[in-house]
């Protein structure tokens, strides 16, 4: 069988455990509020599930965007209480 696309991936909480800086109920939490992916059932009526690798990868990357984002935001506001008070002064 030859295979032109990537098969997707499905990846148990363990797996995902490794990749988010966050716990399982910080995680169910922020599922609740629609900010994470939902996990996906294995099987119809079971209890098991998972997420699809590419979710999880989709959602790192725009946190470590928001972090960058707000990291630079931080400074920007730093540097101008700096620079207002030392005018001041």
């Amino acid at each position: 069988i030859k295979i032109d696309r990537p098969i997707p991936k499905l990846l148990r909480w363990r797996q995902v455990a490794e990749i988010i800086p966050f716990n399982r109920s910080h995680v169910y939490e922020l599922i609740s509020q629609k900010k994470f992916p939902p996990p996906v059932k294995l099987v119809e009526g079971g209890r098991a599930a998972g997420w699809w690798a590419s979710d999880i990868h989709n959602y790192m990357t725009g946190f470590k965007v928001r972090h960058y984002n707000h990291l630079h935001y931080l400074a920007q506001t730093s540097r101008l209480k700096i620079r207002s008070f030392q005018m001041n002064s």
